[in-house]
């Protein structure tokens, strides 16, 4: 006795339909998250008083340092090293922004090859004579 696989299975091995929604929805999410998190680098900020505002400096987020503000300054009081800080912030949003372009072209190849799964169908078992696989009886070919 034999039974037929899921639809949306398919062969052993093989990704089914609901398998390539569910990447390219985590590709979204994190090419999301990647884009709208906030940039930190580690440079601390020098005042002109003589302060030190020692840890991390945060930048905004990925999106807004890159294509809107090209520098890591947030208000308040200039840094000293404001130049430097601003340099480090856009490269930083940079790759941060190209890592969010790969995780959108992953979910873009992702859904691509869901609707191609959907198109396919289900995958049809191929049956020789009598209803056995293998051929004539399961004795040939």
């Amino acid at each position: 006795m034999t039974t037929q696989p899921h639809a949306d299975r398919g062969e052993p091995g093989r990704v089914g339909r609901t398998g390539y929604v569910a990447l390219a929805l985590a590709c979204a999410v994190a090419a999301l998250l990647a884009a709208t998190s906030d940039v930190h680098v580690s440079i601390p900020r020098l005042f002109w008083d003589g302060g030190v505002d020692v840890g991390t400096t945060t930048c905004g987020s990925a999106y807004d340092v890159t294509l809107f503000e090209r520098d890591g300054h947030l208000g308040g009081e200039r840094a000293v090293n404001q130049d430097e800080i601003d340099a480090a912030c856009v490269s930083a949003a940079g790759q941060r922004m190209v890592l969010a372009g790969l995780f959108t072209l992953g979910a873009a190849v992702s859904l691509v090859l869901a609707v191609r799964a959907r198109s396919r169908g289900p995958v049809p078992s191929r049956r020789g004579v009598g209803g056995r696989a293998g051929g004539l009886g399961g004795l040939g070919g």
